[in-house]
C-alpha cells in the first residue's frame, strides 16, 4: 500500500507503538508513553485521504493494541534473531474479526510455515490440523474450534483448535514426511529413536509403504487393515534397520467397501515382505471386519514403546507380554 505523505512517519510510529505495547504488558510505567504515541498515531491517521487507506491504517493499529505477547525481542542462543515470529493476541481486540473470538490467539510466522492456535478459554481442548488451505487455514481451524466446543462440552467447558500450513511443500510425500520430521527434530527435539507410524485402511496401506520407503528412520510400525497390495513393491530405504511391525486385520469380512482389497491378503504379504528382510513382525487377527477395535490401543502403543529405532532382537521375538491381545500370535518359525 502506497502511503500518502507524512506515510513514513506513520509507519515508524506504527512499529514504535508494536514494541511498546508488548513492554506496558511488562512494565506498566511505559504506559504514559504508548498512551502519548497512540494519540499521535490518530493525529497522523487522521491525515489520510484515501478511506481505504485509513482503514488498513486503523487495522494495523488495533493489531498493535490487541497485541498480548511476541517473541520479536528474543534471541538464540547465540544471540541471532529468531527465524519465526510468534504473536499472542486478544481476539475481542482485533477489528472486524469474525465470531465467534476466543479468548487468546497465537500467530507464528515463517518462511516456511504460518500457523494459528484458537483458544476458547482459559481450560481448553483440542488437537492441531496440518491445512492444506494456506489463504485462509485461520478460516478452517476456527470453524473446527467452534466444533470442539460442541464436543468438549462435557469434558471442559470450551474448546481449541491450531492449525498450520506448510508454505514450500516438497514434490512427493514422502519428501513432505522427511521435512515434517526434520522440522519436529530441529524445532521440538523429539527422540530420533522413537519415530513411529500408524494407519488404517487406506491409511494402513501408507503406513506399511512408508515403513519401507522410511525405513530409514522409522522404528516401528503398528498397521490396522492395511498391508501391501498385489504388485506393490516399495524400495527398502535402509534394509539394515530391523524395524519391528504389529499388523492388525478383521479376518474373513475385512474387505474395502470402496475399492474390494482384502486386506487378510495384504496383511499376510506384508507380513511375508517383512520377514524376507529380516524384521520381526506378526499377525493380530481380531475378527471384526474392516475397523479398529476397542481393546487394542494399550497393546499398541505398549508394542511401540517396547521397539524403538534399531531394537534386534525384539522382546517380543520369543513370547508376547503378559497381557498383551490374545488374538495376537508370533509366527511360526
Amino acid at each position: 500500500m502506497a502511503l500518502p505523505a507524512g506515510g513514513g512517519l506513520t509507519r515508524r510510529r506504527l512499529r514504535a507503538a508494536s514494541g511498546l505495547r508488548v513492554e506496558v504488558t511488562v512494565r506498566r510505567a511505559e504506559g504514559a508513553r504508548a498512551d502519548e504515541l497512540r494519540e499521535r498515531l490518530g493525529e497522523s491517521i487522521d491525515q489520510v485521504a484515501n478511506l481505504d487507506e485509513d482503514r488498513i491504517l486503523r487495522g494495523f493499529l488495533g493489531m498493535v493494541e490487541a497485541s498480548l505477547r511476541t517473541n520479536y525481542f528474543q534471541t538464540g542462543l547465540e544471540g541471532q534473531p529468531k527465524r519465526y515470529l510468534s504473536f499472542k493476541l486478544d481476539p475481542t481486540r482485533v477489528p472486524s474479526l469474525p465470531k465467534p473470538r476466543p479468548m487468546f490467539e497465537v500467530f507464528v510466522y515463517s518462511p516456511r510455515t504460518e500457523a494459528v492456535h484458537l483458544r476458547g478459554g482459559p481450560v481448553a481442548r483440542g488437537g492441531i490440523r496440518w491445512s492444506d488451505r494456506r489463504e485462509d487455514f485461520r478460516t478452517e481451524i476456527l470453524g473446527l474450534m467452534k466444533a470442539q466446543m460442541v464436543k468438549n462440552a462435557l469434558i471442559v467447558p470450551v474448546g481449541a483448535k491450531g492449525g498450520f500450513v506448510v508454505k514450500r511443500p516438497p514434490a512427493t510425500r514422502e519428501a513432505l514426511m522427511d521435512e515434517v520430521v526434520a522440522c519436529a527434530v530441529s524445532k521440538a527435539g523429539i527422540d530420533v529413536r522413537r519415530i513411529h507410524a500408524t494407519g488404517m485402511s487406506a491409511g494402513g496401506l501408507k503406513t506399511a509403504a512408508v515403513s519401507l520407503l522410511r525405513s530409514g528412520y522409522l522404528a516401528s510400525v503398528v498397521v490396522y487393515s492395511g498391508g501391501l497390495t498385489a504388485g506393490d513393491n516399495p524400495a527398502d530405504q535402509d534394509p539394515e534397520n530391523p524395524l519391528a511391525a504389529m499388523v492388525l486385520y478383521g479376518g474373513a469380512t475385512d474387505i474395502s467397501p470402496v475399492d474390494g482389497i482384502n486386506y487378510t491378503d495384504a496383511s499376510n504379504r506384508y507380513l511375508d515382505t517383512l520377514k524376507a528382510r529380516g524384521s520381526f513382525a506378526f499377525l493380530c487377527n481380531h475378527g471384526g471386519g474392516h475397523n479398529v477395535p476397542n481393546d487394542s490401543q494399550a497393546s499398541a502403543w505398549r508394542f511401540l514403546q517396547d521397539h524403538p529405532f534399531g531394537t534386534k532382537p525384539s522382546p517380543y521375538a520369543m513370547q508376547l507380554p503378559s497381557g498383551f491381545l490374545r488374538y495376537c500370535a508370533l509366527p511360526t518359525r
